[in-house]
This record gives C-alpha cells, structure tokens and sequence, in this order.
C-alpha cells in the first residue's frame, strides 16, 4: 500500500471507482441527514442554550457541505 501523502500530485490516483464513489455517497447523506435532525431540533427546541449550541453544531458540520454544493449544481 502506498501512501498518497507521500506520492507526487502526478502520480496520485484521479479518478474513483464505483464502490468508493457509493461509500462516500453514504457517508455524506448520513452527515446530512444528521444535520437536517440538527436543524429540526434547534427549530423545536425552547431553551436558548440549547438552540445555541446546535446552532454551533450546525455550523460546524454545514462546512463540508458549502465546499459540496457547487460540484453536486455543476454535475446537474
């Protein structure tokens, strides 16, 4: 096995297969899945530091999903 950190951008795999392409599909719907409970949640919740601190969570975990947005728009 040979670590991608130390192989040259050249050299680096540049596309995925299928399986990987499947699995990093789950892996984002069920983050965002977590982050749709999230945001229900805050929207249910009456104590104002509960809604502060998922909305923290919230924020933290939309991250990933701004830098996604624009590749899922473009493949449309």
């Amino acid at each position: 096995m040979i670590l991608t950190r130390f192989v040259k951008r050249e050299g680096r795999q540049k596309f995925i297969d299928t399986r990987e392409a499947a699995n990093l599909w789950d892996i984002a719907m069920s983050k965002y899945m977590i982050l749709e409970y999230q945001q229900t949640a805050q929207h249910l919740a009456k104590d104002l530091d509960l809604k502060w601190v998922l909305g923290m969570m919230i924020k933290s975990n939309e991250k990933p999903f701004a830098i996604l947005r624009p590749l899922w728009n473009n493949t449309r």
